[in-house]
Order: C-alpha cells, then structure tokens, then sequence
C-alpha cells in the first residue's frame, strides 16, 4: 500500500456517475413487484446513505434471513443493471482528475454505502478501477452513512488520518458521515443544490464536475506537507 500524507475518497453513486435516477427507478419497481407503491421522493430520502440491506430491512422488516436479503438484493440489481447499462458514463472530468492523483502518488479509495457487484458494475464500465488502492463497500461495515465507520475504515486502510482525507461525495447523508469522521468533503451538485451542499460544514468546495480541479489547491485546504 502507498503511504501519503494526505488520501482522496470517493463515493460512487452520483459522485463518479450520476446514477441516482436509474437507482430511484429500480427501487420503485422492485418495490411495486414486492405490493409497496412508494412515491419517488420517499424511496430517495430512504435509500439516501443506507446500505442495500438496511434499505430492504426499512421496508420488509428485520426479520428477512441473511439468504433472503440476498435474494431481494440480487434481483433489485439486476433491475437497476438492465436499467443503466446502456447510459452510464463518468461525471466530465473524473478520469483526468484521478490521473492527476496519480501523478501526485496520492492514495485513493471507494467509499460506497452500495454492494461490491454495483460498485465494480460502474467504475469497471467507466474505467477507473485500477485508479483505487482499495475499496469498502456496504458489505464492508455494520452502519452506513451518516456512521462514519465506511470512511474511517478507508483511512486506516490507506494509512492516513483521517483529518487528512478528502472525500467527494453528493448526498447530505453521505456529508454528514464525512463530517463524523472528522474529514473535508467537496460535495458534487448531483442530488442537491449548490446552496444546500455548500451549507455542511464539512464541504469546503461545491462542484457540478471535475473539470478545472487542482489538487494541490484542494489538499492545502485539509492538510500540510501534502
């Protein structure tokens, strides 16, 4: 493992793809199939954050068996899949600022409340898999966001403190365990507004994509010698 001063997390789910759409259509009818006719803005606010077995166990209770949630998780995917495989693509600008992290010998990590096949089905179809010295994943952790145990887990991993991380990441969920884990975000305007984001006090940059990112400028922000 590479060993820095400073480390960059990110999300995956409307912070390298802005996916939040197709993820709100597989829920609803996977829901509907299930007998739940729940509205767009209810399952948003509920899947916010949460991992997929914390999501099933909301709404079909905490007494599914290991095996059933699984299944629930394993068919809910492969709706989503069918959904977004034909229009996924990164955010503009993510690949050139992830090789501007590597020019930099930074480590990197994913930090996704989502089940490893979700991850790797996005960042193996944009690309950017092998930019990543490791990934923690909703099967990784007991909580999900706001629990800041998904990013902390990340930083011993890479062997940063965690005051040195800065995490990209879009939901207020997502920002407020970045701000339990005593880290920096910037925050991307996918599910939120500028205003809304830029008013966590963990965000110290709103963006709407990764162009015209400079790093350095970023990481002075959070730490020194980086």
């Amino acid at each position: 493992m590479k060993s820095a001063n400073c480390a960059l997390l990110f999300d995956v789910d409307g912070t390298m793809v802005d996916n939040m759409s197709a993820h709100l259509q597989a829920w609803k009818k996977y829901l509907k199939m299930l007998g739940l006719n729940e509205k767009e803005e209810d399952i948003s606010r509920n899947i916010s954050g949460r991992t997929t077995f914390e999501v099933f166990q909301l709404y079909l209770g905490n007494e599914l068996s290991q095996d059933q949630l699984l299944n629930h998780h394993k068919q809910k995917e492969a709706i989503y899949k069918d959904i977004y495989a034909s229009s996924i693509q990164e955010i503009p600008g993510l690949t050139t600022f992830l090789k501007q992290a590597v020019r930099l010998n930074l480590p990197m990590a994913i930090t996704s409340a989502g089940g490893m096949d979700i991850i790797e089905f996005v960042i193996n179809n944009i690309g950017v898999a092998g930019y990543f010295d490791t990934i923690v994943s909703g099967e990784d952790v007991a909580r999900g966001k706001p629990d800041p145990e998904i990013f902390l887990k990340a930083a011993q991993r890479l062997n940063v403190e965690p005051q040195n991380c800065l995490v990209f990441e879009d939901s207020q969920p997502g920002l407020q365990g970045v701000y339990n884990a005593g880290m920096k975000a910037v925050a991307i305007s996918t599910s939120y507004s500028h205003d809304e984001l830029a008013q966590h006090p963990a965000v110290i940059k709103v963006i709407d994509d990764y162009h015209n990112l400079n790093i350095e400028s970023l990481l002075e922000q959070i730490c020194c010698g980086c």
